[in-house]
């Protein structure tokens, strides 16, 4: 019975959670000036075509009402329809989801090679310059994206000509080929920021795993270099570091937005930029709801990754819950 309450429990939350985050953005939308129906109605349309629309659109019942109707058919499945695109919601989601993962995870590709390479090599250094390094990569993981994005757009499209400057393919559209170089400077503005988060973090987990007891006893058996690092600081120091991966979701999905502008990236991003200044309710709310979703993901896969790689963690949370 009580890991059945425990799953009821970790169950309930996350979806609370997101009805939250639903209602809020339900309210913020609606507080906006102007609604959907002024986005499609031409200037000079006759007030009772304007009353029509609004009323085809549901845009003239009390938004409490509206707001209980639009819980009731996302129950049901029915994300609605675009009021900018005329199109159904799932349908414009679905196209542009895969762009956003792909991008998502060339960047986390990025940011944790790089980045727990990076710290692999400063672990190595004496404390004083692995200080001064890391006071390096606390201000370069604060740049702003959209200056670096453009920066790296500067560099390596309008200086060295090695990577396209925008969208997904060229005109008149090409292979994968094609699409991995689009995506090469917008994984790189998104993910290069992350990596000098991932190695000052890694980094600070193996600085603690260097005075371990077990450490010193590796040392005394003759363990140096590498494989000190490896085996007996880099492995008990990943389950510690792993429960990153659901902090750097959400930085990710925030981001992204500012990138896929920038790059003009057809992904979910872009479309959420769209969306809210189109007052597309609709689609926005969609947009909010998903991205919460993927927080809440990331949330869970990190910490399920901490315990996975770190016992101490598990039996930790388990003595809690007793």
């Amino acid at each position: 019975m009580r890991t059945i309450a425990g799953a009821a429990r970790r169950l309930l939350a996350p979806g609370l959670t997101l009805l939250w985050v639903f209602a809020l953005c339900f309210a913020l939308l609606h507080a906006m000036p102007g609604d959907p129906a002024d986005r499609i109605d031409a200037p000079g349309v006759p007030p009772d075509q304007a009353e029509r629309n609004r009323r085809a659109l549901g845009l003239d019942e009390p938004i409490p009402l509206q707001f209980v109707r639009t819980v009731a058919s996302y129950a049901r499945g029915d994300l609605g329809v675009s009021s900018a695109r005329r199109r159904p919601v799932a349908t414009v989601l679905a196209e542009a989801l895969p762009f956003t993962a792909g991008l998502g995870a060339a960047a986390l590709a990025l940011a944790y090679g790089a980045g727990i390479g990076l710290a692999m090599v400063l672990v190595r250094l004496t404390p004083r310059p692995r200080r001064t390094a890391d006071r390096a990569m606390l201000v370069a993981s604060a740049v702003p994206r959209f200056w670096l994005a453009v920066m790296i757009v500067l560099l390596l499209h309008g200086v060295m000509g090695w990577f396209p400057a925008s969208h997904a393919f060229s005109p008149g559209g090409g292979g994968p080929a094609d699409l991995l170089r689009h995506l090469a400077l917008p994984a790189i503005s998104l993910g290069l920021p992350a990596a000098f988060v991932v190695a000052r973090y890694w980094l600070a987990a193996m600085e603690r795993e260097l005075v371990s007891p077990h450490v010193r006893a590796a040392r005394a058996a003759g363990a140096s270099g590498g494989r000190l690092i490896v085996r007996h600081v880099l492995r008990p120091s990943a389950g510690t570091a792993a429960a990153l991966f659901g902090l750097d979701v959400p930085v990710l999905v925030s981001g992204a937005v500012v990138i896929e502008v920038v790059f003009a990236w057809p992904g979910l991003g872009r479309l959420t930029v769209e969306a809210v200044l189109g007052a597309d309710y609709p689609l926005a709310l969609a947009l909010a709801l998903l991205a919460a979703s993927a927080v809440l993901a990331g949330r869970g896969i990190g910490q399920g990754l901490a315990r996975a790689l770190d016992p101490r963690r598990a039996d930790a949370g388990e003595a809690v819950r007793e």
